[in-house]
């Protein structure tokens, strides 16, 4: 006789696990596919890495100064993989007149058809006027006409950051006019604490377009230092040479380039 036997112990119980009802199949793979979903869009907005099968899709986008720019980032960028420019520009336009062109709308539509993963926007050469509103007009220095062009400002940032761009706003350049310099300090206040207010990278270029004494010059050094014509003859716009230099300072914050000369000689 065995010591349990003597001393009339019972036989240890056996446990099974516990048998669960079946979890509600529908519901577990629903939940799955809007994770999957989820993680999908997550990645669809994050920007092509550079040397991928699809390059980075690049929309300059504006008025005639940005459609300099997209010409200098051309020269730029020709020969160099990795990179497929779009001109989004449209001279004369701007975000005061939507009655000549509503750049929401139109941003909405190329935005529909392209798929964009930088995104260079270039305002103001048009934009020192008056805002006619639904019921009311803004002159220029009015604080009301600041904070209505400002909002426009953001609803450009908006739809770009909702579609998954990386953005580069430029400032406007210093003038010959020392009164149309005046108005585009203005808008340049306005562009440097919108962006800043969205956290998108503003680039001035207004130091690098003035001389040593802060004024405007149509002379400037070019990246190798010899001096060249960087303005064209109204003042405002670019030659060919100064679209390449501000091409260059664009380049700079492209995402993962910092030395713009790792992609173009001229610079």
């Amino acid at each position: 006789m065995s010591y349990c036997e003597s001393i009339g112990c019972q036989p240890m119980p056996v446990y099974r696990p516990c048998s669960y009802p079946p979890a509600n199949l529908a519901l577990r793979l629903a939940a799955t596919l809007f994770a999957l979903l989820a993680l999908a869009l997550s990645l669809a907005a994050l920007p092509r890495a550079v040397g991928a099968d699809t390059p980075q899709s690049v929309a300059i986008i504006g008025d005639s100064m940005a459609k300099g720019y997209c010409r200098g980032l051309r020269r730029h960028l020709k020969g160099v993989e990795g990179y497929a420019l779009n001109c989004w520009s449209h001279p004369s336009s701007g975000l005061t007149r939507n009655d000549f062109l509503d750049w929401d709308a139109k941003l909405a539509g190329y935005l529909s058809e392209t798929r964009i993963d930088i995104a260079v926007v270039a305002f103001g050469a048009n934009d020192a006027q008056r805002l006619v509103l639904a019921d009311r007009i803004l002159d220029f220095d009015e604080a009301a006409w600041a904070e209505e062009y400002g909002d426009r400002v953001e609803r450009i940032i908006d739809q770009l950051s909702v579609h998954g761009a990386q953005i580069v706003w430029v400032g406007m350049p210093i003038s010959r006019s020392a009164r149309y310099s005046r108005k585009m300090a203005r808008l340049n206040e306005i562009y440097a604490a919108r962006t800043a207010a969205r956290g998108v990278p503003y680039l001035s270029i207004w130091e690098a377009t003035q001389d040593d004494s802060g004024r405007y010059s149509a002379a400037l050094p070019d990246a190798t230092g010899r001096t060249r014509v960087m303005r064209d003859k109204d003042g405002i716009h670019f030659t060919g040479a100064g679209e390449a230099l501000i091409s260059c300072l664009v380049l700079a914050r492209f995402p993962g380039v910092g030395d713009p000369g790792t992609l173009s000689r001229s610079c």
